[in-house]
């Protein structure tokens, strides 16, 4: 790859200490590269998709390391030395705010009007 790796997203944002999944997309990632979360390496895979105007979109799944609480930088290298970061994006917040969190999410879904069906029939 000539070009410089970019990154575009990152998602989710929020981390509880010990670590989530999280997926960052961008362009011209390496199939093998090393993301760096705060002062942690990870070695991973790239996926990729040809979007509708030709440009490759890179895609890498990684699981956060375990860090204490605070805003860390997110880094992807190619192996040739060329990288491309996101300054302070990822939040890691304590285990009970990641739980209240969590929780609250859970009920919004459970909380959501269910959708009425027209022809619904009592069984007989």
């Amino acid at each position: 790859l000539k070009s410089n790796p970019s990154v575009s997203t990152i998602t989710p944002i929020l981390s509880p200490p010990g670590g989530i999944e999280i997926t960052i997309t961008g362009y011209q990632f390496a199939m093998n590269v090393e993301v760096s979360i705060g002062p942690i390496t990870l070695d991973e895979q790239t996926s990729y998709t040809l979007l509708e105007d030709e440009k490759i979109e890179c895609t890498i799944k990684c699981h956060t390391p375990a860090l204490p609480e605070g805003m860390y930088s997110v880094t992807v290298a190619n192996p040739k030395g060329k990288k491309a970061c996101m300054e302070n994006v990822l939040v890691y917040i304590p285990h009970q705010k990641w739980l209240s969190l969590t929780h609250t999410e859970q009920q919004n879904r459970t909380q959501q009007p269910a959708e009425a069906q027209d022809n619904f029939e009592l069984p007989a």
